[in-house]
């Protein structure tokens, strides 16, 4: 799963990773602990990409929780996500996730990022919803898949993680972006050990990432 990550790079590289105007994106500051119901960046394309500002996670009707995440293996059969999948796919820029590991006593977090340091793409999902006042907004959730290698000593699913060349058969939807729906290559990631201090959503900043 996904349930925690951060994004903080500049808007120059964010430019040139996912395609993107840089004259036209907003102010981006360094955001080190994001958790769900905040905006987050978003690239779609709507005749060319763009950036905007959604909120992570959705609440169907249904559903008395918000959803962050979507299973990507059923989400093509679920009536929630399966035409999202279809017409309302998206891609949120980030630096890296965090993940826990359960231990005997508590839960070891994991900051998980590329080696080279540039940017992730998480392939997601977005939707229109109203908010509580009835208005319109809209709201993206994170698809993951199974764990790699390097995901697997800490947790059993991740984030479906796209390759900078994919991003145009997924945004697209070109056949074949149903492949895509699968763990990165190892060799892109690193799991760092960080303090609890991000534990808590409430805490912020460069110390998130402080070693264990």
């Amino acid at each position: 799963m996904c349930g925690r990550f951060g994004f903080n790079t500049s808007k120059k590289l964010i430019a040139e990773v996912f395609g993107l105007d840089l004259s036209a994106l907003p102010d981006l500051p360094a955001r080190y602990n994001i958790a769900p119901t905040l905006d987050v960046p978003v690239v779609r394309r709507d005749g060319r990409r763009k950036l905007d500002m959604l909120r992570w996670g959705w609440k169907p009707g249904w559903s008395k929780t918000v959803l962050v995440n979507a299973r990507s293996e059923s989400a093509a059969e679920k009536n929630t996500f399966k035409r999202a999948l279809a017409e309302r796919r998206c891609v949120i820029p980030a630096t890296g996730f965090y993940e826990w590991r359960r231990e005997k006593d508590a839960k070891q977090a994991f900051w998980i990022h590329r080696k080279d340091d540039r940017p992730l793409a998480f392939a997601g999902l977005w939707t229109t919803e109203q908010d509580d006042a009835g208005n319109p907004r809209d709201a993206c959730l994170i698809l993951t898949t199974g764990p790699n290698k390097v995901m697997e000593p800490i947790h059993d699913r991740m984030p479906v993680i796209l390759a900078p060349d994919d991003l145009d058969t997924w945004l697209e939807g070109a056949a074949g972006f149903q492949d895509l729906m699968q763990p990165c290559p190892a060799a892109w990631l690193r799991a760092d050990a960080v303090s609890s201090y991000v534990n808590s959503v409430k805490n912020q900043g460069p110390k998130c990432l402080e070693p264990a």
